[in-house]
Parts: C-alpha cells; structure tokens; sequence
C-alpha cells in the first residue's frame, strides 16, 4: 500500500504528516504477537472503508500512530535484551558491556579478549553462541545505532558524528549505515 502525497495532504497536516511518517525512517520493524494482530485487524479494517469508498483517516493515522510507536519503542531497547542478557554466561555480559562502554575506540576483536581475560578463538565461538552473532556485527550495530541517535539529538555533522562513534573515516561510516539501513545518515536524519 502507498500513500501520495496528495491523498496525505487532503487528509493531514504538515506537521501530523511528518508525525505519522516518522514510522517509515526504517525499512524494517519487528512486531511481537499482539502488534502483529493489532497491526492485521487495522489493515483489514482500512481495506473494508477503501473498498466502500469511505473515509478512512482515522485508521490510517491509528496504523501509522502504531507502527511510529512500536518503532520509538524498539529503537530504546538494548540490541542484546534483558531477557536473552539474563540467559548468557557473565563472560559474555562483560564483553557486552565493555563494548558499550568502549564502542567509539575498539580497534580489534584481540583489544576486547585482552580485556575481558579470555582467548580470542574461545571468545569468538562462546559469542556467537550466545547471542546469535558475532562480535563485531554486535559492535557495528551497537556503533550504527549510537550513531542514529546521535543523528537525531544533535547537530553534529556526518563526520564528527562518524568519529565519535568510532569509524576510522566518513565514507567506512557511510557505507557501514548504508548496508544496516538501507540509506545514508544524511537521509536518515532528514526523515527525522
């Protein structure tokens, strides 16, 4: 389903359509079992007042309203939740909080073994193993998504931005957030 430009004027505002449209910064949310059927039940529920040509805002704006919501909420929680951090070994929360606390200045998977007191190889296995990823997929996302933040609170630039979240240089941190997000900092922030 695409919504024009002029179906969205005639229905909100400027400033409710950027509300609403926040919701499309990413291109892809998960939705646990209640939003999925929340989500299903308003998508019937437009389609029925789209096929009998009736106005249909409201429900527009409550899946949009939804899907900004679920997406406020997702973007606050850690990428290693609660629950799976009370699962995992305390070897494996100490490089997840070593990483969160030295994200913008690890060079290397050997920095954080020295670190944490442990092999590089048995780290690396008892990583994956655990959280279904390695460590520096962990890393590059933890890095993309201070980023993000950085990119909505501030008015840093896409360099500074890029260096403080520990990229070597602008175009790695462009690319970096490009292949996560499927768009550059700049887009994104202007989504915002």
């Amino acid at each position: 389903m695409g919504f024009s430009k002029k179906f969205l004027d005639y229905y909100f505002t400027t400033p409710m359509q950027n509300e609403l449209m926040r919701c499309f910064k990413n291109n892809a949310i998960h939705l646990n079992e209640k939003e999925r059927q929340l989500f299903e039940s308003l998508s019937q529920q437009l389609d029925k007042e789209y096929i009998e040509n009736n106005l249909y805002a409201v429900t527009l704006s409550e899946i949009l309203l939804l899907i900004n919501n679920i997406q406020k909420q997702h973007e606050n929680e850690p990428l290693v939740s609660h629950d799976i951090r009370s699962k995992i070994s305390e070897k494996t929360n100490r490089v997840l909080s070593y990483i969160e606390k030295n994200f913008a200045n690890i060079k290397s998977i050997d920095e954080i073994a020295l670190h944490v007191y442990l092999n590089k190889n048995y780290l690396c296995r008892m990583f994956k193993k655990e959280t279904n990823m390695t460590i520096m997929d962990y890393l590059y996302n933890y890095r993309i998504k201070q980023a993000c933040e950085m990119l909505n609170n501030t008015d840093s630039s896409v360099a500074e931005i890029g260096a403080l979240c520990g990229f070597e240089s602008t175009s790695h941190f462009i690319k970096m957030f490009k292949s996560m997000l499927d768009c550059t900092p700049g887009k994104f922030r202007k989504k915002e």
